[in-house]
């Protein structure tokens, strides 16, 4: 998503306002102050004396929105403003001033916000109005075409239609994954050497897992998902069986609601299963735990 939307504003005529939120960004003062100095930075008649003065005045964000707003307006020129990593933004006031600026937001300007889960924000109005687009991580897959461009591009192997036919059905186009194995593979490598790369069990996919998925998980949740990855299909039902939760429906729901790397198998949203590569990690995971205290992996298969 942050690649995207590097390179896509780098094919823009007009300047861009972005902001890399990190969580010390739950902090009124310090979020909006972050995004009135990068419109000021990309649009230099913006007065940010403006809006600055209402930050410490107003904790309710209004005036600081209305004063913003208001900012925005005086500016005749297309505005794009990128707000980075909005996932990690879970203070409750900001986001309602979020929403608050979103309803109110000069046509002009064109907000746009990358999230690894989808923002805990009330966009209700915004679909009706037709003012929102949203992509998804189907969005981003790479299909095959765009593989083997990635590929060349990058690291100069050419592959068969059956090498980019394995790739993708290994890395089901998540170009995160793809990368990963570019950057572990020695120099001159061929496509032999890529292939048995792709194959799951390489450090630096397992590292990414752990590091950006896997420990920012609660405890509960990471023994869910350890003990669901023995099951190649599931539904609530079945993860109930293998887990003894009895919310394993929810627990589901939950997953894919953060992009957790589960995939829908049927439109009710009754079957899944997960990624490929998360699965391989995540049977590594239980097994080391199940060598911890001494008991056996079993895998499982749903039917239906």
């Amino acid at each position: 998503k942050t690649t995207l939307l590097s390179e896509w504003t780098m094919t823009l005529d007009q300047p861009v306002a972005w902001v890399s939120l990190d969580q010390r960004d739950n902090d009124l003062a310090r979020f909006w102050g972050h995004t009135v100095a990068a419109l000021k930075q990309a649009y230099p008649e913006f007065d940010e004396q403006a809006v600055l003065r209402h930050i410490a005045e107003d904790a309710a964000e209004d005036s600081l929105i209305a004063a913003l707003v208001n900012e925005l307006n005086g500016i005749s020129q297309t505005e794009v403003v990128i707000w980075d990593d909005f996932h990690l933004i879970t203070d409750p006031v900001i986001r309602e001033g979020v929403v608050y600026l979103l309803e109110r937001l000069p046509s002009h300007v064109h907000l746009y916000i990358a999230s690894r889960t989808p923002p805990s924000l009330s966009l209700s109005r915004l679909r009706v109005r037709k003012g929102l687009n949203r992509l998804e991580a189907n969005d981003l897959c790479f299909n095959t075409e765009e593989t083997t461009k990635f590929f060349v591009k990058n690291c100069g192997i050419p592959l068969s239609d059956r090498e980019v036919a394995f790739i993708q059905e290994r890395t089901e186009g998540w170009p995160t994954a793809m990368q990963l194995v570019v950057m572990s593979l020695p120099e001159q490598s061929d496509s032999v050497a890529l292939v048995q790369k792709m194959i799951g069990t390489e450090r630096d996919i397992s590292n990414y897992f752990l590091e950006e998925v896997f420990s920012r998980q609660s405890e509960t949740v990471q023994q869910f998902l350890m003990q669901t990855s023995v099951l190649e299909r599931m539904t609530g039902e079945l993860c109930q069986a293998v887990t003894g939760i009895a919310e394993s429906e929810a627990y589901l729901q939950q997953l894919e609601q953060n992009s957790l790397f589960l995939i829908p198998l049927d439109e009710r949203r009754e079957w899944y299963r997960y990624h490929h590569l998360f699965q391989t990690f995540l049977r590594r995971q239980l097994k080391k735990v199940n060598h911890t205290n001494g008991r056996n992996f079993i895998s499982l298969q749903g039917n239906g």
